[in-house]
């Protein structure tokens, strides 16, 4: 007859199991916040990289001002990324996030002066014309429709 025992052997007693819980429960808060100021610097690393870009890409196109702006902002941000108070990344992320909103929206501004630009300049390629020869009298009727095959059978 042959046996065969299993037995775990971690080589850790119950008292020393029961010791790292207790220490694991101590430590909680201290692991919540140390979790916190590392998502918020990585948060803070990651808005700094895209507003960087966003500046680096489209340094023609934005307002003096506004990249200023952005710029000291990023010089706020990358001091607060090296240290650890996590109030300072906070306010860092969120004046970094207005002046990367402040640049995105000249972007865009910039972007539809331009649209409009060359819709002026080509007639007919601006969005609401039907052709050619459409009257802009002409009602227009979104409607649905179904397409209906006399050969098929409605189900019953």
């Amino acid at each position: 007859e042959q046996q065969v025992r299993i037995q775990a052997k971690s080589g850790l007693s119950d008292a020393d199991i029961e010791r790292m819980v207790r220490d694991a429960e101590a430590n909680a808060d201290a692991d919540k916040a140390r979790r916190a100021a590392v998502e918020s610097r990585n948060s803070l690393d990651s808005m700094v990289h895209s507003t960087e870009k966003t500046i680096r890409e489209n340094a023609d196109k934005l307002p003096e001002a506004e990249k200023a702006e952005a710029e000291a902002a990023l010089v706020v941000a990358r001091a607060a990324m090296e240290g650890q108070d996590l109030d300072a990344m906070q306010k860092a992320t969120e004046g970094l996030s207005t002046a990367s909103m402040k640049l995105g929206e000249s972007l865009y501004k910039a972007q539809a002066a331009a649209e409009a630009a060359a819709a002026g300049e080509m007639p007919g390629a601006a969005g609401g014309t039907a052709g050619p020869g459409a009257n802009p009298n002409d009602k227009v009727v979104d409607a649905e429709f179904e397409e209906v095959d006399p050969k098929k059978k409605k189900p019953s």
